[in-house]
């Protein structure tokens, strides 16, 4: 076969395809045409996307040059779209860009973990202590929050801005996955119990009666009784959080202890004992 049948063969050719360069190099040419002149050149570029972050793309692909491609990107729950990339150009910031296709491209698409902001405070009795782990955290990161109670008080627990509760723990680990209050909940102890301290002096047959707490406290009533006779050993005393009780041997004595608040409450704490000889 001659040069000049060869030719007439190729171009009477429906497609023939080669790789050449950064695109795909495709010649058409048509069986039945008259035409018996050179095909048509199309080159198809490929469309590449990568994800630096959370979120879905679509997109990509094969195209022929000078095609319209339309990229757009969807960010998950938590996160916000940064841009489109390539080269680490930014391209757009725009969930959906589109372009004219003329060469290969390779780009990414950004997602950024949104920030969000808990404020930690504390309610209930606020001299009751304080409470710590407010800031700016990254979605889905984990917060440490800290309660620290003062001598007199109690912790009652961390609540949400609802008003409900979610933990008891002076330290609560909480992952966050949205802007949040967190309020740290104090209350005052309403307790009048206390200890009993026998004197170590042998000389000396004491009792050393002294409240556990003394917080908010107006005033202090200790009654003692012996062997259940209805008079006794009484001080009142805005300052007697603690008192000293001559005793006697073997002879059974019940304390009672009333302590009065400044917001008006009060408590009572009994006690009985037996004295040794």
């Amino acid at each position: 076969m001659t040069d000049k049948m060869l030719l007439p063969a190729l171009i009477g050719a429906l497609v023939v395809g080669v790789c050449i360069g950064a695109g795909y190099m495709i010649l058409t040419g048509n069986e039945d045409s008259d035409d018996n002149g050179p095909g048509e050149v199309v080159t198809t570029y490929l469309v590449s996307i990568s994800k630096d972050g959370s979120g879905s793309v679509t997109g990509a692909g094969s195209y022929l040059s000078g095609e319209n491609v339309t990229l757009t990107a969807t960010p998950d729950v938590g996160y916000s779209f940064a841009g489109w990339y390539e080269g680490g150009r930014v391209c757009t910031a725009s969930s959906t860009y589109s372009f004219v296709v003329q060469s290969d491209q390779n780009l990414t698409a950004k997602f950024d973990r949104l920030s969000y902001m808990v404020h930690v405070l504390p309610s209930g009795s606020t001299a009751g202590g304080k409470v710590s782990g407010d800031g700016t955290y990254l979605y889905k990161e984990t917060a440490t929050l800290t309660a620290t109670v003062n001598y007199g008080y109690r912790f009652v627990g961390w609540f949400d801005f609802m008003g409900t509760l979610v933990s008891t723990n002076t330290t609560f680990v909480t992952e966050i996955v949205g802007n949040n209050t967190i309020y740290g909940m104090f209350e005052q102890i309403y307790d009048a119990s206390f200890d009993v301290h026998w004197s170590t002096l042998p000389s000396s047959k004491t009792l050393i009666l002294t409240s556990k707490y003394n917080v908010e406290v107006t005033k202090h009533t200790w009654n003692v009784y012996r062997d259940g006779s209805d008079t006794g050993y009484v001080l009142s005393d805005p300052a007697a959080s603690s008192i000293t009780v001559p005793i006697v041997s073997e002879k059974s004595m019940e304390i009672i202890h009333i302590v009065y608040y400044k917001d008006g409450r009060s408590a009572v704490s009994e006690q009985k004992i037996i004295v040794p000889p």
